[in-house]
């Protein structure tokens, strides 16, 4: 007989439904302890015991795997990610939240720790097969964007990973995650698939990452500094993209 769970999800009111989904998921996991890699109930079940529609939990959840706090396996499930680092993404959601036009010094922060880590010294320790199998993430996740977030995250983790260092690498994660909230705001409303993954864009943005793996490979730091900020000025680019959807859909 399984235990029943010292927190249960309740029905939401009308408002700020998203973020109360947010929310709600995010006590239940902690309150019930749920390890890393637990299932959750499938959208249609959570929908149903939060009293919400699938569209609107679906959204929540991507929001959520975003975060790194779950991860969505098409056909399988949903599945807890546990990760204590994920306590300086609330700081960084917090003071995006109140000054919306500084998560351009933000990604200018997650480039910095990434160049300086791998510039002083932390090339020669990068996990390179971790590395590659990172990169074969991502180029085989190109139609299903949950898993090309995640690889990606993984990718630039290993690079800063080399540092060793706990507190470094998980200010990195939620800084990198917290951009990608940004960028990719549109997919989180409405499923949307941003124009950068897409057809040639798309090629364009394996490469990129192919160019830092090959770097890395190859001991050469020159090329992948060049590498590094051609994908600096990616996220830019991106970002900028976001921000102008947004105020679209305002005006």
């Amino acid at each position: 007989m399984t235990d029943e769970p010292r927190t249960r999800l309740r029905t939401l009111s009308p408002s700020r439904l998203v973020d109360d989904v947010v929310s709600h998921l995010r006590e239940y996991i902690s309150e019930n302890d749920l390890q890393d890699g637990a299932r959750l109930p499938s959208e249609r079940s959570l929908a149903g015991m939060l009293g919400t529609s699938r569209a609107t939990v679906a959204q929540g959840l991507r929001i959520l795997a975003v975060m790194g706090l779950v991860e969505i396996r098409h056909g399988s499930g949903i599945y807890v990610r546990r990760d204590p680092g994920s306590l300086f993404g609330t700081t960084f959601d917090l003071m995006i939240d109140l000054e919306p036009e500084t998560v351009g010094q933000l990604a200018d922060f997650r480039y910095w720790i990434e160049q300086s880590v791998l510039a002083d010294g932390g090339l020669a320790s990068v996990d390179v097969e971790r590395l590659r199998t990172d990169f074969e993430s991502l180029a085989s996740s190109k139609s299903r964007l949950e898993s090309w977030i995640e690889a990606d995250a993984d990718f630039h983790l290993t690079l800063v990973a080399s540092t060793a260092n706990e507190y470094l690498s998980s200010t990195f994660e939620m800084a990198h995650r917290k951009i990608l909230s940004v960028t990719y705001a549109d997919w989180i409303e409405r499923g949307a698939t941003p124009s950068w993954l897409r057809g040639e864009r798309l090629r364009g943005q394996v490469d990129l990452h192919r160019r830092i793996l090959e770097a890395v490979v190859n001991g050469d730091r020159s090329v992948l500094e060049t590498a590094l900020a051609s994908h600096h000025l990616e996220i830019l680019e991106h970002l900028a993209r976001a921000v102008d959807l947004e105020r679209s859909s305002l005006a």
